[in-house]
């Protein structure tokens, strides 16, 4: 009876499907629990959204220890006849994969397999094409995952370089640990099946980019422990993604404008970029540009790069972007205008951590230091001169420009242009005057003896040695800017003495500058010794003049003597030079008188007197020193004498 009852219900299982009394659905890569608590249970689980083309993999395993398990059977949508492979064999653990011919929901039974199965099992459905619990692993990365299931497979995906050599490592403990790798049609390439705990292979790959699955299982599918995965590159190499910046570097300031670039060392067909970011940041291209980058789009830009057969990878990369730091630049004077000789002082305050500051500005001028001072040259032009001022936060390397501009203005000219040579005779007067190159100047003078004036060319009559010295002129044009000029005045006084001889007249001039030039009148003889012979006896006047033409002139009364004192009246003076006291002596024993008058040099009479036959003193101890001269006289005959005065 039991037996009839169970044709019965296979019969109609087989003609409208199994009698759904429990649906469970179950997705790729899922790995349920079930249990079988009586012969004629069936559980079913629905598998939806299979595409054509994919390859499902459906492995179940008895929870119990034996070797009884239970029947895997498929059906594909519209078919009532179940693909029966899943009950072929009575192992504990099985692996069944099925080829999808249509779209649709699919649907797995787990029954007894005519064995009486109970109890627990699992199962667990992943397809071999483009699995969709695969992780994407990146070369030379270990990676360690654990199985939660017991047929559970892990599978992991990477993308690999045309034509590399790949090697693959599974490790599990206790137990073994396999390898299965596919492509992305689910076609195995390579595997390792053995009943050991380390599972190694490699393989090469294909001459074009491909997107590989690795599916490590455990041979007997009991392991619970860890399983350690390492992929390696020994030619070639995998398709990790690494974004790389146009600058180079991380961190970026205020202002920048940062490109950040999905970098695959080969060529993905119809690769997809997903970018993620600070404040919702979203982009699908492959390079991303923030322009003008602001400190609030700092953070984490990760960029994940998808291929139509299922493989991704994904890098990250933070940045920062600083705040470049806040200048002002300054000038001393405020007004920003000098003359050119004149100091210009440059500044800048920033808020700079640790400040690095550059000026750079007319002339090539270069300067490292916060407050530079600056001498403009006397000779520059008018204009406005740039400096450019950048200042680095060397925390950040982030910096700020900015320009200050001075107006230079030229300096006026001054030029003394007299007197001439700096040299002016006594008595006469001196005119000053500057020459200038500008309108609207201001002028003030300032010389010796308290001499100052306001107007552009003064003059000062009738001068004397308290006019002799230095003579400051200042020309200040309406911008303020000022030169200086200096003349040494030179008071020239010349002095001239003339002294009678018996025939004539020497004269000797002081002061001034040589050469000199004697004039004698009335005659209007010249001559530069000063020496004038065979003159008759008169007035004569002699003038003197300098290479300056300073002159003075003496008018004398010359007395020309026609004898010789000495023979002609035995008279002698001593002693001579003297310090003012003459002893005169006449020897000769002669009645007539003798009449004396003393001359200075200048043929001022001092004293006149009479001697005879005696000792006489002439005191001239009043008188300056210098040469005298005595005209000596008996009445008939005249003659002449010289003394000098020596104090």
């Amino acid at each position: 009876m039991k037996n009839k009852l169970y044709l019965i219900l296979l019969y109609s299982f087989f003609l409208i499907g199994p009698a759904i009394t429990q649906s469970i659905p179950i997705n790729y890569s899922d790995c349920l629990t079930g249990k079988i608590t009586s012969p004629s249970q069936i559980i079913v689980y629905t598998l939806p959204n299979v595409e054509i083309g994919d390859s499902i993999i459906v492995r179940v395993s008895s929870l119990q220890i034996s070797s009884i398990s239970p029947c895997v059977k498929m059906y594909f949508p519209g078919n009532i006849i179940p693909d029966t492979r899943g009950c072929a064999t009575n192992s504990q653990n099985k692996e069944i994969v099925y080829f999808a011919t249509s779209k649709g929901t699919y649907t797995i039974t787990v029954e007894d397999n005519v064995h009486f199965f109970t109890g627990e099992f699992k199962i667990y459905v992943e397809r071999t094409s483009m699995p969709v619990g695969a992780i994407n692993i990146k070369c030379g990365i270990p990676v360690v995952s654990k199985f939660d299931c017991h047929p559970e497979m892990l599978v992991w995906n990477f993308g690999a370089m045309p034509n590399s050599l790949i090697a693959i490592n599974a490790t599990g403990s206790p137990v073994s640990a396999c390898i299965i790798v596919r492509d992305h049609l689910g076609k195995i390439v390579a595997s390792d099946v053995g009943i050991h705990t380390n599972a190694t292979l490699s393989f090469n790959t294909t001459s074009t980019y491909e997107c590989y699955s690795v599916f490590v299982f455990d041979y007997n599918s009991h392991t619970t422990e860890n399983v350690t995965l390492t992929v390696a590159s020994i030619i070639g190499g995998c398709t990790s993604v690494n974004i790389e910046s146009n600058l180079n570097k991380s961190s970026f300031c205020t202002g920048e404008n940062i490109t950040l670039t999905a970098m695959i060392p080969t060529t993905i067909p119809n690769a997809t970029y997903s970018w993620t970011g600070p404040k919702n940041f979203k982009s699908n291209k492959k390079t991303i540009n923030i322009n003008n980058a602001m400190p609030g789009q700092s953070g984490t830009y990760t960029v994940i790069v998808d291929d139509p057969t299922n493989c991704s990878s994904s890098d990250s990369v933070s940045i920062v972007i600083n705040n470049r730091p806040t200048i002002i630049p300054s000038v001393d004077p405020v007004k920003a205008m000098v003359c050119a000789g004149d100091s210009i002082k440059l500044n800048v305050n920033s808020n700079a951590t640790i400040p690095i500051y550059i000026w750079n500005g007319p002339n090539e001028y270069l300067s490292s230091i916060q407050s530079p001072l600056i001498l403009v040259p006397d000779t520059s032009k008018s204009g406005r001169w740039e400096y450019l001022v950048t200042v680095t936060d060397d925390s950040t390397h982030c910096s700020s420009t900015d320009t200050i501009s001075v107006q230079i203005n030229t300096k006026p000219s001054a030029n003394i242009t007299s007197p001439a040579t700096g040299v002016i005779c006594k008595g006469e007067t001196l005119l000053l005057n500057v020459e200038t190159n500008t309108s609207a100047n201001s002028f003030s003078w300032i010389g010796p003896n308290l001499f100052t004036s306001i107007i552009q060319n003064p003059s000062i009559t009738n001068v004397d040695n308290s006019n002799q010295g230095n003579y400051f002129v200042t020309v200040t044009d309406t911008n303020g800017c000022h030169r200086n000029d200096t003349v040494d005045v030179s008071i020239e006084e010349i002095v001239l003495q003339a002294i009678p001889i018996n025939d004539g007249i020497i004269a000797s001039a002081s002061g001034g500058a040589r050469p000199y030039t004697y004039t004698l009148f009335p005659g209007g003889q010249t001559d530069t010794t000063g020496v004038f012979t065979k003159l008759n006896p008169g007035i004569y006047t002699i003038s003197v003049s300098d290479k300056f033409n300073c002159n003075d002139s003496i008018t004398l009364n010359i007395v020309v003597g026609t004898v010789n004192p000495k023979t002609e009246w035995s008279l002698s003076i001593s002693p001579n030079p003297s310090n003012g006291l003459f002893q005169i002596l006449r020897k000769e024993n002669n009645k007539k008188e003798l009449h004396l008058t003393v001359f200075d040099a200048y043929g001022k009479m001092i004293t006149s007197f009479i001697i005879n036959n005696e000792l006489k003193t002439l005191d001239l101890s009043n008188q300056s020193n210098g040469v005298y001269m005595i005209r000596i006289s008996d009445g008939d005959k005249v003659g002449a004498m010289k003394v000098s005065i020596v104090k």
